[in-house]
């Protein structure tokens, strides 16, 4: 039975390594998800051949904060290429607090969205 639960876990966390949680970006009452994705990796990671499967708000609706974005990616390179942006950014506007532990639990930088500058957070899964 434990065999079963840790390869259930484990297809689990496989469907799971190409999403990509975007967090604090604007939301509006009726918008395009893939639209909204496409437009992030085109201007702010100039990545305009990234392929997306799918992109949708997540959780629950919070006070006065939007929903995570997250995004499902058809490539895990292009993940990763993503993600390597965001430690470069970080680590040279606070080269101080790039630990690679916290880098790897969470990629954190504010990437302006042109829509009100709130702070937009890319995670790491």
């Amino acid at each position: 039975m434990a065999d079963h639960a840790e390869q259930l876990n484990k297809l689990e966390r496989f469907s799971r390594r190409n999403n990509l949680p975007v967090i604090g970006f604007p939301q509006q009452k009726v918008e395009d998800c893939l639209a909204l994705a496409h437009n992030l990796f085109k201007e702010k990671f100039k990545m305009p051949d990234a392929k997306l499967e799918r992109a949708h708000r997540d959780r629950p609706k919070m006070d006065g904060r939007p929903q995570h974005l997250l995004i499902k990616l058809n490539c895990y390179q292009d993940k990763i290429k993503i993600l390597q942006q965001q430690r470069q950014v970080r680590t040279s506007r606070r080269p101080d607090q790039s630990r690679p532990a916290r880098e790897e639990k969470m990629v954190n930088t504010s990437l302006r969205s042109g829509q009100g500058g709130n702070e937009v957070q890319v995670r790491s899964r």
